[in-house]
């Protein structure tokens, strides 16, 4: 996306910079959410984080713990 800002001031007259960002370029011939969206169609991308430490997880197995 390009970087471009447009400087405008809220109603109490305090500056603030309103992103102006253009979509990058559509590749041809190729189905993706901006050609899509350029299409009239909504687009949904499942996204999944899994953020667990799995190297630690056997470490933390080995802990002897007692509740």
């Amino acid at each position: 996306y390009g970087e471009h800002y447009i400087k405008r001031q809220d109603p109490k007259g305090r500056d603030y910079y309103w992103a102006t960002n253009d979509p990058p370029p559509q590749p041809d011939g190729k189905e993706t959410d901006l050609t899509e969206l350029a299409a009239g169609f909504i687009t949904v991308t499942p996204l999944d984080y899994d953020l667990t430490r799995h190297h630690a997880l056997d470490e933390l197995r080995a802990w002897n713990f007692s509740l």
